[in-house]
């Protein structure tokens, strides 16, 4: 009776060390019964952005402050990304939008999207945001933190290192 009892123990450890140990992100979560797309569908704001370990958070609230809303339009099945707040002038009272697709990769570690496709886009092409959440500009993130309240993704171009932390 004791070694059955010690067996079922040693599998039940074996069992739970291989679950956390095959975290699929860096940071987390170990373990989620929920699916990385139901994770990312909802609505998010940037609460940390930083640029090569530089701490660019007040500058992107203060400047920018949009809302990313990830969905699934349910009539075509497609992954969208509705992206709010987007002012092309500093000065003016017209905030665009622009909606547009998003999708996972690489066993669901990476995020691509685009912000084009804007309500009101000006005449000529204006970079507004930081690079890489820049106006005109498609990007892929790795997926670094994954939950029901935190997505946390870097990214890197031309030499510079991105990561930005939604909630």
């Amino acid at each position: 009776m004791k070694t059955k009892s010690t067996r079922n123990i040693f599998a039940l450890a074996l069992i739970l060390l291989t679950a956390i140990s095959c975290g699929k992100y860096d940071d987390g979560p170990c373990i989620s019964f929920r699916s990385a797309e139901n994770r990312i569908i909802g609505k998010w704001k940037v609460e940390y952005f930083e640029v090569d370990g530089v701490d660019f958070t007040q500058q992107w609230i203060d400047n920018y402050d949009w809302e990313f809303e990830f969905y699934v339009d349910e009539p075509s099945i497609t992954n969208r990304v509705l992206i709010t707040g987007i002012r092309f002038y500093s000065d003016s009272n017209v905030v665009s939008y622009a909606n547009s697709f998003w999708k996972l990769s690489n066993n669901e570690k990476m995020l691509s999207f685009d912000i084009s496709n804007f309500t009101f886009p000006p005449s000529d092409t204006l970079f507004i945001g930081i690079y890489p959440l820049q106006t005109y500009t498609s990007a892929t993130y790795i997926i670094r933190k994954l939950t029901k309240h935190e997505i946390w993704l870097s990214s890197e171009n031309a030499g510079h290192i991105y990561f930005i932390e939604l909630s």
